[in-house]
């Protein structure tokens, strides 16, 4: 109710590919799982086998944290889930990451099978980076967001 009362749709994004569904709660408006280790690719696969609420669906990570195929994730790009990418500017040393959306849209697209039209990229507060660092994306990606939960509130 918070969330609805600024403007914001609530969802559930859970750490844990596993985690995927098993904790939604009614209201959400949307699910995100992080896709990050093999064992998060296993949970989401799972989750697909299981069934999931209908409701819109994304996964969030690089894809190039786990070697797959795109006839692997056919049933998870057959659902209509979107691929959200974890781009960053640069690390804590203050060093280019190469997670730029151009490089990580085509991971999504090439290597996991997802359309471009379902991939959307988040600008990743880490390494001091700021909203100033995605400047030069900005423009050239409709419909980015930022990355953190707690980043978002304090710009909301």
């Amino acid at each position: 109710m918070a969330c609805r009362e600024v403007g914001i749709l609530p969802g559930t994004w859970v750490t844990r590919g596993i985690n995927f569904g098993t904790t939604e709660p009614h209201d959400s408006r949307f699910m995100i799982a992080e896709d990050e280790s093999p064992d998060d690719r296993l949970g989401i696969l799972d989750a697909f086998r299981r069934g999931l609420p209908d409701k819109p669906k994304a996964i969030i990570g690089n894809g190039w944290n786990t070697p797959s195929s795109k006839a692997e994730l056919a049933p998870v790009v057959a659902a209509g889930t979107y691929f959200i990418t974890e781009c960053y500017a640069r690390t804590d040393w203050g060093t280019p990451t190469g997670y730029t959306p151009e490089g990580l849209a085509d991971n999504a697209h090439r290597l996991l099978g997802f359309p471009m039209n379902r991939i959307q990229h988040a600008w990743g507060m880490f390494g001091g980076a700021g909203d100033l660092d995605y400047d030069q994306w900005k423009p050239l990606y409709p419909g980015w967001s930022d990355y953190l939960v707690e980043y978002v509130f304090t710009n909301a």
